[in-house]
């Protein structure tokens, strides 16, 4: 169960770290998505280091995966609509 976690912790991380680079700096949500990254790699961390018998850690973790899951895809949406609408 951890072992899944850490990978959807580490794929979580990538796909926001793809979505920065495509954010500019100036973009309101780049420093929304830059915490999450933030966030997403210490939760990578975090979980490569405890035992599977934390499951306190280990449920935190996860809260943590999802709400950073959440934030990411709505972000990307968010840039998607902004695509669509631009002329050219």
């Amino acid at each position: 169960m951890a072992a899944q976690l850490i990978e959807r912790a580490l794929a979580e991380w990538r796909e926001g770290e793809r979505l920065l680079l495509g954010l500019p700096r100036v973009d309101p949500d780049h420093e929304t998505v830059r915490i999450e990254v933030i966030r997403l790699r210490e939760t990578y961390q975090r979980l490569s280091a405890i035992s599977s018998d934390s499951h306190d850690q280990i449920d935190e973790c996860r809260s943590s995966i999802e709400l950073a899951h959440e934030t990411i895809a709505r972000v990307r949406l968010r840039k998607e609509a902004r695509l669509q609408r631009s002329p050219g």
